[in-house]
């Protein structure tokens, strides 16, 4: 998946304005970018790192069955243990920089921040739990005095909040599922990941996940799972992990009006998730399959 931050150094990259961008014309176009993408199978090896919650930044989705086939997420998973040298070496200067494992974690950089305009969210902007991590990565593309995606830099950018915001240039019938943070000085909303595709909003869709980097809050890295299946049928999620056991996913019904938003963190790899409804019956099950592509194959499960 890309990120907005990614995105917007494409812009940029090709004459678009260095400045901070319109996010509806931003999520737009990643949206594109991944259709196309999946219909041409290109193979352009970008390392996505997470954005979202405690969490980092970069929602990698996966689309359950259906007609993307190889197109799944390796349910392998492990914390990353070792710093690379450049990140080693941002850690060792900025007396504000923490490890966290094998990634170094800096203080909010609110300066590109996009705020939400206002009325364009639809149902409840709900607290998600842990902090929205950002990758730390330059303005514009091709500015190699800052760390790359590999070097696992984030921005500590406070709590992290779930909200649905309609662009009605981009779709106006249906809202975008987002994650992103609040400014510390006013409380303005800020759009920092839509979800990338919007499937599991139709009706009949299957049940969608994605996948990124999160930390808890003693600072150990986590695989934020985050999904979603249309309906509010579903009362309970879980999340069946490769070493046996299962954990229960957080869920509502309240961000995007009529349909069903869960999330989970967990240290290890997941092989299946299950939808239930009151009474114990499956609304749907989605295994996670491993991902035979490369590169940008893989962002999309």
């Amino acid at each position: 998946m890309i990120t907005i931050d990614e995105l917007r150094a494409e812009l940029s990259e090709a004459g678009g304005p260095p400045g901070a961008p319109d996010l509806a014309a931003i999520t737009g176009r990643g949206r594109r970018l991944r259709r196309r993408r999946r219909v041409m199978r290109v193979g352009a090896a970008a390392v996505v790192v997470a954005v979202v919650v405690v969490g980092v930044g970069v929602l990698v989705g996966s689309p359950g069955g259906g007609s993307d086939g190889d197109l799944y997420a390796a349910e392998t998973w492990s914390p990353p243990q070792r710093l690379t040298e450049r990140a080693r070496q941002i850690l060792d200067t900025n007396p504000d920089a923490r490890q966290a494992e094998g990634s170094v974690i800096l203080p909010g950089d609110y300066e590109l921040a996009r705020i939400v305009p206002p009325g364009v969210v639809e149902g409840e902007v709900v607290a998600m739990g842990p902090h929205h991590f950002s990758p730390y990565g330059p303005p514009v593309a091709g500015d190699d005095t800052y760390p790359a995606p590999q070097d696992r830099v984030f921005t500590d950018q406070g709590p992290q909040y779930l909200f649905c915001a309609l662009y009605p240039e981009e779709d106006p019938d249906q809202c975008m599922p987002t994650v992103g943070y609040k400014l510390p000085n006013t409380g303005a909303l800020v759009g920092s990941m839509g979800y990338g595709t919007g499937r599991f909003l139709d009706e009949g869709s299957e049940m969608e996940v994605f996948f990124g980097d999160s930390f808890d809050g003693d600072g150990m890295a986590t695989q934020q799972v985050i999904g979603g299946l249309d309906g509010t049928e579903t009362s309970r999620v879980v999340l069946d992990l490769e070493d046996g056991s299962q954990v229960d996913a957080q869920l509502t019904h309240d961000a995007v009006p009529g349909d069903t938003v869960w999330w989970a963190f967990v240290r290890q790899g997941v092989a299946n998730v299950t939808a239930f409804d009151a009474d114990g019956d499956v609304v749907d099950e989605h295994p996670i399959k491993p991902c035979t592509g490369t590169g940008s194959e893989c962002e999309v499960y």
